[in-house]
Parts: structure tokens; C-alpha cells; sequence
């Protein structure tokens, strides 16, 4: 009766994402920079096999891979310093300019705008570089704001909330 039961189901039967165990999901644990590009590199189905060269990602680490394909592809960027704080939990900004980038990467054509162009209350909040990314995934119904008309940009993003965004983007493509 979750909220995200089908969105997660959906997820873990795409082979999108993992468990954090064999009988755990872990619906309201944050997601991380790494998790994000990982789940992205599976949907897209591209097979790239280097290891990423940023100083804090190791090759033995699962997302290695997946982010060196998803900075090639100028998914992601960098923190600066040759850095990528994989562990770094993703704000909601954040995750909309990168599924923004991948959804233009990947040329997707949705097929409905589900979404409203509302304003949220927060609106000034939204950091300039993410604030057309916001809006797309918010017109295309992607991404909705929170309780109380707030987007809430600098909030982080659980992995529930991923599974629910990816579910909506493959079932409007």
C-alpha cells in the first residue's frame, strides 16, 4: 500500500536498480551520485567499459563504469578538483539537471505532458543551472514539487523518489 510499491516493483523488475540486501529495497534511503549514474548507465543499455579517472572513484567500485560513461556523455560534471563525491546524496535539482541530460542524450521523445507549469513558492530557491531542468521535468510530469507548493531544490532525493521518476520517464516514452 506504499505510495511506491509500483514504481519500485517496476524499477527492480527493469533490472534498473538493486536491493541494499537480497529482501530490503530500502525505499527511504537517500540516493547518492553514484546509485544515480549506476541506474542510468543499466536503463540506457550502452555497454561502456572504462573505468572512471576521477581521483576519488576506485576502479573496484561498482559505479565505476557507469560514471565515466555518464561524464563522457556530459551527464554529470565533476565537483571540482578531479573529484566526484560519489557518495554525496543528490539534491532534487540535481537529480532533475541530470535526468535532463540524459533524457536529451538519449534524443527521448515523451509522448504526453502530463505535468503543470506552475510556479512553486520556492521558486527563487532553484539554482540558476537547474531551473529549465526543473521545469522540463516538471511539464513532462516527471518530477512534481512537495506539500505546500514547494519544489524544495536542495532537498535530497530517496531512492523511491528515483524509482518513481524513472517508472513515469519508460512509460511515457
Amino acid at each position: 500500500t506504499d505510495w511506491y510499491y509500483d514504481a519500485i516493483s517496476y524499477a527492480v523488475e527493469k533490472e534498473l536498480f538493486n536491493g541494499v540486501s537480497e529482501t530490503e529495497f530500502a525505499p527511504n534511503n537517500k540516493m547518492t551520485r553514484g546509485m544515480l549514474v549506476t541506474v542510468l548507465y543499466r536503463m540506457s543499455k550502452d555497454r561502456e567499459k572504462e573505468n572512471s579517472t576521477f581521483t576519488d572513484v576506485s576502479e573496484e567500485v561498482y559505479y565505476s563504469v557507469p560514471i565515466s560513461w555518464a561524464y563522457k556523455n556530459q551527464i554529470v560534471n565533476g565537483v571540482g578538483d578531479n573529484h566526484f563525491a560519489p557518495d554525496q546524496e543528490i539534491s532534487r535539482e540535481d537529480l532533475a539537471t541530470i535526468m535532463a541530460r540524459y533524457i536529451k542524450l538519449k534524443e527521448i521523445s515523451l509522448k504526453n505532458q502530463k505535468g503543470k507549469d506552475t510556479e512553486f513558492a520556492d521558486e527563487l530557491s532553484i539554482s540558476d543551472y537547474a531551473k529549465e531542468n526543473v521545469k522540463i521535468l516538471q511539464k513532462k510530469g516527471l518530477m512534481n514539487g512537495k506539500g505546500e507548493n514547494l519544489f524544495d531544490p536542495k532537498g535530497k532525493t530517496t531512492r523511491a523518489e528515483v524509482a518513481t521518476i524513472l517508472m513515469r520517464l519508460m512509460e511515457s516514452m
